[in-house]
């Protein structure tokens, strides 16, 4: 899930009142975002990680829901691209994105992966075209992209406004062979970013009453056992927390 936005809230609040101490009225007042905040975002998005439990995101200004429904395994990402009242002529929500539920994400990004995955077979003496399970490390967990709080004056109060992401990264996968474990697939740059692959991304709101909770479960290196057969990957897997 990604919450799409141009600038926080309190960002916002400090460039009108720097505008308007020099004479210039370029902005709208803050409390028109509130007003859009009402009419364009959802009042809650429910959304689950596998293996984790279920997380809301509120929006305290508006009363609604929008549920994410978790259906059959498939390469297709659930749309979020959802409106809460469908029966009202409204402009569209300003929310959008997808969202992958865990065993998904992981199978289509091995999908992504099969002509390397398959070469580092034929590399080590291992017909891909063959049956075999591949022993996929993936490190994964959740982590902040940006912490944009701030200290409201009155009773000195913290306001979390911050970004944070869900994601995992694919850093080993290995085949047997002979009774032995052998690597056919390593990326070059485990540590870089451009490996991982984001489950949910989305931003706090500076609101007060805002809530955003981080997803759980699944922190920090774990194993997947993918069933690869011929030279496709199967839609399912099961998961070992390490």
């Amino acid at each position: 899930m990604r919450v799409t936005t141009k600038t926080s809230k309190s960002h916002y609040e400090a460039q009108y009142k720097k505008f308007r101490t020099k004479g210039v009225s370029i902005l709208k007042p803050p409390h028109v975002l509130n007003e859009l905040e009402k009419t364009f975002m959802p009042g809650n998005v429910l959304f689950r990680l596998e293996g984790g439990r279920d997380v809301i995101h509120h929006t305290p200004v508006k009363v609604g829901k929008s549920h994410v429904h978790y259906g059959e395994v498939s390469f297709e990402p659930l749309d979020l691209n959802q409106e809460d009242h469908p029966g009202l002529e409204t402009p569209f929500p300003n929310m959008k994105g997808v969202a992958w539920p865990y065993p998904h994400a992981l199978a289509k990004t091995l999908v992504e992966l099969d002509a390397e995955i398959a070469a580092g077979m034929e590399k080590a003496g291992i017909d891909p075209d063959n049956d075999h399970y591949v022993l996929t490390t993936i490190k994964d967990g959740a982590d902040g992209m940006g912490d944009i709080s701030i200290t409201k004056s009155v009773r000195d109060r913290l306001l979390p406004d911050k970004a944070f992401r869900a994601a995992f990264a694919v850093i080993k996968s290995e085949v047997e062979k002979d009774g032995e474990r052998v690597t056919v697939y390593e990326p070059d740059a485990p540590d870089s970013t451009f490996i991982t692959r984001p489950l949910i991304e989305a931003i706090a709101d500076e609101n007060n009453k805002s809530i955003c909770l981080s997803p759980t479960g699944w922190y920090g290196a774990g194993s997947s056992h993918v069933a690869i057969k011929g030279n496709g990957c199967q839609c399912w897997c099961s998961m070992e927390e390490t």
